[in-house]
């Protein structure tokens, strides 16, 4: 039921987005990628995650139990599906394709970078306030690695790889013990 639920809130979201941007006459990014361009800020979006992760060997990154709880007996493909495919897509498009081609065209690069990215962080205050301002530098890397490449698609494809990583470690299926 959760997943049918996700669907349709997908797919009411998304419509919505995707009209205002071409109301708006937003580039959404949905282009061929300029990997050249982008390939710094990938990497240090890679280099942003890896440090995050040692920093979670040692700082508590615990969540607030109520906020998973349906994910909690969804089956893996299932939560695969809704973390790893609609999650990503979802934030991508809205953070930064509409909300970043909207600040962009008005305020700048950074505006368009930093205003989405700490909103972001704030969507995931479920988790410790070091996490949080992560998930939000994090945002600003993504904002680069998007405006750099022309494309909203590495975004997408960075950030449902690092869902796909969670998930899978969670789900202690990274040798971790859960």
């Amino acid at each position: 039921m959760e997943v049918a639920a996700s669907l349709a809130d997908f797919a009411v979201f998304t419509t919505i987005a995707l009209l205002w941007g071409r109301w708006a006459r937003l580039d959404l990014g949905f282009a061929r990628p300029d990997y050249w361009r982008a390939e710094p800020w990938v990497l240090l979006f890679i280099l942003w995650l890896t440090v995050e992760w040692a920093l979670a060997l040692v700082l508590p990154v615990l969540a607030d139990p109520e906020a998973y709880a349906e994910l909690d007996h969804l089956s893996l493909g299932e939560e695969l599906f809704v973390s790893v495919l609609l999650g990503p897509f979802w934030e991508e498009l809205f953070f930064r394709g509409v909300m970043f081609a909207a600040l962009l065209r008005r305020w700048g690069i950074w505006t368009a970078a930093i205003i989405p990215s700490i909103l972001w962080g704030l969507i995931h205050v479920q988790y410790e306030w070091w996490f949080v301002a992560s998930i939000a530098g994090s945002g600003v890397l993504l904002a680069m690695v998007r405006w750099k490449g022309g494309s909203i698609y590495p975004p997408i494809a960075l950030h449902a790889a690092y869902n796909l990583l969670v998930t899978l470690y969670g789900r202690g299926m990274l040798g971790n013990e859960v």
